[in-house]
């Protein structure tokens, strides 16, 4: 009897204790350019005027924040937050129609759509 191991079995290895130092350094100088703080101007593209609020922790050793921002506002936050603000999107999806005109249930995204942005005024 043959057994087939997954293609990460085989090619996970395991990190010598100066890749996990340089690893540490590495995360410790992303966590340093995350905490950065950026002012801009806060825009609710999904409903115009409206507040939008979200958890965010990054970090394993960081506390879990809300944030509550209203569009047009102008805020100072971290850089982290900004980035994260800047890659929520929501699937846009099509459907296929059946010989009825019904949608099905087979759906497939064709693309992304911009729920919110943080506009930061150092790269206005």
């Amino acid at each position: 009897m043959t057994f087939v191991t997954s293609y990460h079995m085989q090619t996970k290895k395991s990190l010598t204790a100066e890749g996990k130092k340089k690893a540490k350094e590495l995360l410790e100088k992303q966590k340093e350019e995350d905490s950065k703080m950026v002012t801009g101007v806060f825009k609710n593209l999904e409903v115009p005027g409206d507040t939008f609020s979200f958890v965010y922790k990054m970090y394993k050793d960081e506390p879990y924040q809300r944030y509550e921002l209203k569009d047009g506002e102008t805020y100072t936050i971290p850089l982290g937050v900004a980035r994260h603000i800047n890659s929520i999107k929501k699937k846009e999806r099509d459907y296929k129609v059946d010989s009825r005109g019904d949608k099905t249930l087979e759906t497939f995204v064709s693309g992304f759509t911009q729920r919110v942005q943080f506009l930061s005024k150092e790269f206005m």
